[in-house]
């Protein structure tokens, strides 16, 4: 086993200037005695890539320098190979992305300096991952922060076109959004209950904030087993506008249009148009789908 660490740098992340700051992050890494391969990514999903090469080389601790994007890749990584028990896999996170949404959850700072530090103090907490099957799909995804079937899947499909607007995209994107969105109804299943109904979003999070700090789920703690779900049947747009403050403050629990669950699996099937699907604001295609919790699966550096 390689006892130091494995670092993942995205410079598309962000604003991030790789030729400018890679020297600094460098010296501030040497600097904290943490010893330490830099590899950079070179196209989309390289990440996921140099994550498998590096856990065949005995590595088992890593830190991701990127935004949600790139630490959803490491994450699929890690949870898609089978040689190494993914609870023996440490991941730190140096935050320079466009949404920042999983270190928000656990106070993780884009500060170079008080990020590194979190890794070098080295509090870690075991965390639950969620796990995606879609219908006519070869492939199985992972997610460590929410993911979202509806429209929460158009906005993330949409989010390009506003990303230099920084963490405001995925509100503009939103906004955008809502005229092209048709509700689709479809026949949920969890906790032993089946039902249909309209479809506008179904929000399934394992930690806090998504969507630029957006607070889409009733969360109350991590690492519990269980997902926080919000289901939004149908909404309009005057009344989206107006929970906006509520959505980014975390106070959505007397939106009537939200309804609050809690569950370790759930089913998704549409009986109108397939749904698009998004984790960790990837865009991961359309299709019924089925959502479960790996309990206690990633350790992560936390704050």
């Amino acid at each position: 086993m390689v006892k130091k660490w494995f670092i993942i740098l995205n410079p598309n992340s962000g604003k991030f200037n790789a030729e400018e700051r890679i020297d600094h992050l460098k010296k501030l890494l040497s600097k904290n005695d943490l010893s330490f391969e830099l590899a950079v990514t070179q196209y989309k999903k390289h990440d996921f890539e140099l994550t498998q090469a590096a856990l065949k080389k005995g590595y088992r601790n890593f830190i991701c320098i990127g935004g949600d994007g790139t630490l959803h890749y490491m994450v699929n990584a890690i949870m898609k190979q089978k040689e190494i028990p993914t609870k023996e896999i440490k991941i730190g996170v140096i935050p320079v992305g466009t949404g920042n949404d999983w270190v928000k959850t656990y106070n993780i700072p884009k500060n170079f300096k008080k990020a590194i530090n979190i890794i070098k103090n080295g509090k870690t907490i075991v965390q639950d991952i969620g796990k995606i099957n879609v219908e006519n799909s070869n492939d199985i995804f992972y997610f460590n922060n929410v993911a979202g079937v509806g429209f929460d899947g158009l906005v993330v499909k949409n989010h390009h076109k506003f990303k230099k607007l920084g963490s405001l995209s995925y509100l503009f994107s939103t906004l955008f959004s809502y005229k092209q969105y048709q509700n689709n109804q479809v026949e949920i299943s969890f906790n032993k209950k089946q039902f249909t109904t309209n479809l506008f979003i179904l929000a399934a999070g394992i930690a806090k904030f998504s969507g630029g700090g957006m607070q889409l789920t009733d969360y109350k703690e991590h690492c519990n087993g269980y997902f926080d779900i919000s289901l939004i049947k149908e909404i309009g747009f005057k009344t989206i506008l107006k929970s906006i403050p509520k959505v980014f403050k975390g106070n959505i629990s007397n939106i009537k249009e939200f309804n609050f669950y809690r569950t370790q699996k759930l089913s998704v099937k549409s009986l109108s148009y397939l749904p698009l699907i998004q984790a960790d604001g990837e865009l991961l295609g359309e299709g019924n789908c089925s959502i479960e919790v790996v309990p206690e699966a990633i350790r992560f550096v936390i704050g």
